[in-house]
C-alpha cells in the first residue's frame, strides 16, 4: 500500500470508528498501517494536523458537500441537516471537527455554505455570517452531546436515549429558532 495523506486519514478515521479519538495515537495508527512512526511525519506533521485532516475529510463527505458541481440551492436548514449527518456518521466527529476548526479557523469550515444559503434571506452580509457561526456552533454543541452521551452508554455509564426523547425534532426546533430569530434581528 502507498502511503499518503488520504491512506492515513482513512486509516485514521478507521480506528476512531473502533475505538474513538482518545484512541488514536501516531505510533498506534502507525502499527494499523504497518509503518514506522517516523513514516507518517512525511505526510502530517503532528496529530493536530491529522485531526484537520480528518475535520476536511468529514465536512467533504456527502451529503454535507454534494458530489455533483450543480449550484448548491439547499436551504440552511437543510445544510444544518446535512452537516449533523456528516457529523455522527463518524465517532466523534463533532469533536474533531471543533477542534480543527480552534486549531485552523481559516481552514475548511461549514460556516461557508452555510452562510451563502442565508444570503439569500438576508441582505446583510455580516448578519448571514454571525447567524451561520451561531447555527454551526448550535450544530457542533448539540452532535457533541449526541456522540457524548452514545459514548458513555457504550462504556456502560448510562442508559440508552430512550425512543421518546425528540431528538430529531428538538434539533430542528433549535435550527428553526436560529434562523427564523436572525430574520427578525436587527444587524449592527
Amino acid at each position: 500500500m502507498t502511503l499518503t495523506r488520504d491512506t492515513i486519514g482513512q486509516a485514521a478515521l478507521t480506528l476512531i470508528q473502533q475505538a474513538g479519538l482518545p484512541s488514536l495515537s501516531m505510533k498506534g495508527l502507525a502499527t494499523h498501517l504497518g509503518v514506522a512512526p517516523g513514516a507518517l511525519y512525511w505526510h502530517v506533521d503532528n496529530k493536530q494536523e491529522l485531526l484537520a485532516l480528518l475535520a476536511d475529510t468529514i465536512l467533504t463527505s456527502p451529503p454535507f458537500t454534494p458530489t455533483t458541481p450543480t449550484p448548491d440551492t439547499r436551504t440552511p436548514a437543510t445544510l444544518a441537516n446535512d452537516l449533523r449527518t456528516c457529523l455522527l456518521a463518524v465517532r466523534d466527529g463533532a469533536e474533531i471537527v471543533s477542534f480543527a476548526r480552534a486549531l485552523h479557523p481559516e481552514g475548511p469550515t461549514p460556516i461557508t455554505p452555510i452562510t451563502h444559503a442565508i444570503r439569500h434571506h438576508h441582505p446583510h452580509a455580516h448578519h448571514a455570517e454571525w447567524t451561520a457561526r451561531t447555527l454551526v456552533h448550535f450544530i457542533l454543541g448539540y452532535v457533541a452531546e449526541e456522540q457524548n452521551r452514545s459514548e458513555l452508554t457504550r462504556a456502560g455509564l448510562t442508559q440508552p436515549t430512550p425512543p421518546t426523547q425528540p431528538t430529531e425534532a428538538a434539533f430542528t426546533f433549535g435550527v428553526e429558532a436560529i434562523l427564523r430569530g436572525s430574520l427578525h434581528s436587527n444587524p449592527t
